[in-house]
């Protein structure tokens, strides 16, 4: 099988991958349709069939949420995949179909102390920047500085890597939520921390300034795949970066249901 035919294959593959979310979304919502039928019906009714009703609807959505995710994360894996592909094929060969950006194209730039430029809007954590750019196998330490934007906040918080309460939390959570071991590999990294903050906070939208773009943006899986299964649905995580020379701005959004 020649590359192109692997790359077709690989477009089948995501199609397909998104024909089945589209499916189990309307599951979802055929679900939900018949418990409020159900329990319309049986408005009235003595006993706790109501009750288990609502248990068992609420056991299947959170189940049918974890598939989705799960799904999704497989999606992006194998475009990933085909991109790099593609990049060893001719431009003959139709890059894949755009999906909802999670990084813009380009943004302006604030210089740190350390000469990385991070992306405007960062500016509140440029004082506290002390480490550079953190490139691959570089031995940088890693540190990550976090602040409330919804509701607003001036008081920032400072995470680096490591076990503690937030990890702990963060991992307990992917735990729960059945998600696989490279889950799990990353619950001590700073952005799976700086999540949990936000859930015992319940701040909405918060700004994580950290010196390297968040894991498995590049390649494999990690922070990137993991954070919108992590967030809680109508909270937002923007991850605001550096790779040194040039900015990088990431937001994720919240798929959790719990």
């Amino acid at each position: 099988m020649s590359l192109r035919e692997v790359a077709a294959a690989l477009e089948r593959v995501v199609g397909l991958a998104g024909s089945v979310d589209a499916e189990l979304a309307v599951a979802g919502e055929c679900a939900e349709a018949m418990r409020a039928l159900v329990e319309h019906a049986a408005a009235g009714s003595a006993g706790d069939e109501v009750a288990l009703l609502r248990a068992e609807h609420a056991v299947f959505a959170a189940e049918l949420e974890r598939l989705r995710g799960v799904l999704e994360c497989g999606r992006g894996l194998v475009e990933g995949y085909r991109t790099r592909l593609l990049a060893d094929l001719s431009p003959a060969v139709p890059a894949p179909a755009a999906r909802p950006v999670e990084r813009p194209q380009a943004c302006g730039a604030v210089a740190a102390a350390t000469g990385d430029r991070y992306p405007a809007g960062s500016e509140w954590a440029m004082p506290l920047v002390t480490r550079p750019y953190s490139a691959a196998r570089s031995g940088v330490p890693l540190e990550g500085h976090v602040r409330a934007l919804a509701p607003e906040s001036h008081v920032s918080h400072t995470f680096t890597p490591g076990a503690g309460r937030w990890s702990e939390e963060a991992w307990q959570r992917i735990d729960e939520a059945g998600l696989p071991q490279w889950a799990l590999d990353v619950a001590h990294h700073v952005e799976p921390q700086a999540i949990s903050w936000m859930r015992e906070a319940r701040v909405r939208h918060a700004m994580v300034v950290l010196n390297r773009p968040a894991c498995g943006i590049e390649h494999g899986l990690g922070c990137h795949q993991a954070l919108p299964l992590l967030l809680p649905r109508g909270y937002r995580l923007t991850v605001a970066s550096t790779l040194g020379d040039r900015p990088h701005l990431a937001h994720y959004d919240g798929r959790a249901t719990t």
